[in-house]
């Protein structure tokens, strides 16, 4: 079945989309994992302020897999608890 909608409907659609999105993840802080630590989340922003390095080398340390990381959609989300194994 196919379903017409113009496109003003579907910008706001994937905007709405978007936002519920974002608003699991930020929530997905608040969940905790097997051994009862919070887990933290952060963005690639997030994460290359906390390294302080730019957000490019974190990308780039991720396609090497040289950081785990999580996608929730299109969204890529590190654990801060892999950023510290960096820094140890």
């Amino acid at each position: 079945m196919m379903i017409a909608i113009d496109e003003k409907r579907l910008e706001i659609l994937e905007e709405k989309i978007s936002n519920l999105a974002e608003y699991l993840i930020k929530n997905q802080n608040n969940k905790t994992s097997s051994n009862n630590t919070t887990l933290e989340l952060m963005t690639v922003k997030e994460a290359s302020k906390y390294l302080n390095i730019s957000e490019i080398s974190v990308r780039k340390m991720i396609e090497r897999r040289e950081i785990k990381f999580k996608k929730i959609r299109t969204a890529i989300r590190i654990e801060k608890s892999e950023l510290d194994k960096l820094v140890k």
